[in-house]
């Protein structure tokens, strides 16, 4: 059947929707719609809450430009949805890590369609899941002296504890894992597999590791039509630079002061960007570097990353505690 791809817009519309349900203990129901009334044209889309209007500012901190491949790969997907009786109609939304370069040609589309498809099965609805996509990382022996090991790529920021119990100097390639495991005995089990393998090399000598990178796949609130949206930050985006995030922070929020808010009862802005975990967004840091006086018409500022919501600006009262 001829679907429409699923717009992140879509995405972080209906997430926000069942997190502040969750969160402030009331029902909060999207409008698919945009808004075009003239009392509060300027929001991307609304809420409701009983008879409160939650107006919605929605953004990707990247250039959200029109991307075939996205769209290409989020179609096959709908369709291997709609096929395979082990996946639960529904909508699910792929998160690719930072960096990552998607596949557009054969066989290499059609393996990782295969390996997100197998990912979707069994996901529970407003889960998450993380899957393993096949890597391989290479591992050097330079020399036989000191105890030291090199990293550059994903294995990046583990490079101390990977030299832990080496003998030698080793330097690693591991550019084509992009997102390690959220578990930290995961990832413990995946650099003792490294280490193991470096006390088998010779001097001089060069050997590769297959190995996983982890991404996540989230089966989206009930309120979305049945689709898959696959959410992908530009690959030269460097998740660790808080430049780019201050700049479109900027530009999104000088869009949200130029809107008439008088008409809503809260005012939210929720924004994605690229980053392999939550806890490592920068967008919290990016609002504590400004001025309140930026983002001060807002109620709540929630940034969403790697499928998980955290909230950033705290509101300051709530229509009905108020009410």
């Amino acid at each position: 059947m001829p679907l429409t791809p699923m717009s992140s817009q879509l995405v972080l519309l209906h997430l926000l929707a069942a997190w502040m349900s969750e969160k402030f203990y009331r029902t909060f129901r999207p409008t698919d719609e945009l808004v075009t009334n003239d009392d509060t044209i300027g929001f991307d889309a609304l809420l409701t809450q009983r008879n409160r209007i939650i107006g919605v500012f929605m953004a990707e901190l990247w250039d959200s430009s029109e991307n075939t491949t996205t769209d290409q790969l989020s179609n096959l997907l709908a369709d291997d949805m709609f096929s395979d009786d082990s996946i639960e109609n529904g909508a699910y939304a792929v998160w690719i890590p930072p960096k990552v370069q998607l596949p557009s040609t054969e066989p290499y589309l059609s393996e990782l369609r295969l390996q997100l498809v197998r990912g979707m099965r069994g996901i529970p609805i407003d889960e998450r899941r993380e899957i393993r996509i096949p890597r391989s990382v290479t591992l050097a022996k330079l020399e036989n002296t000191g105890a030291y090991m090199s990293v550059a790529g994903g294995f990046s920021t583990e490079w101390l504890a990977l030299s832990e119990g080496v003998q030698g100097s080793f330097h690693l390639d591991s550019h084509k894992i992009s997102r390690l495991p959220k578990e930290r005995a995961e990832v413990e089990s995946m650099m003792t597999q490294i280490r193991d393998r470096a006390m088998l090399l010779r001097e001089g000598e060069l050997t590769e590791l297959d190995i996983f990178d982890h991404w996540t796949i989230s089966h989206l609130p009930e309120t979305l039509d049945p689709g898959v949206a696959v959410i992908w930050p530009p690959p030269e985006l460097d998740p660790n630079d808080g430049t780019p995030v201050r700049r479109d922070l900027r530009r999104v929020l000088k869009r949200v002061q130029q809107v008439d808010m008088s008409k809503a009862d809260m005012k939210v802005l929720v924004v994605t960007t690229a980053a392999t975990h939550i806890d490592q967004e920068l967008v919290t840091t990016a609002i504590k570097g400004m001025s309140p006086a930026t983002y001060g018409m807002l109620d709540l500022v929630v940034v969403v990353a790697d499928g998980e919501l955290r909230q950033v600006l705290q509101p300051r009262a709530l229509p009905w505690s108020t009410s």
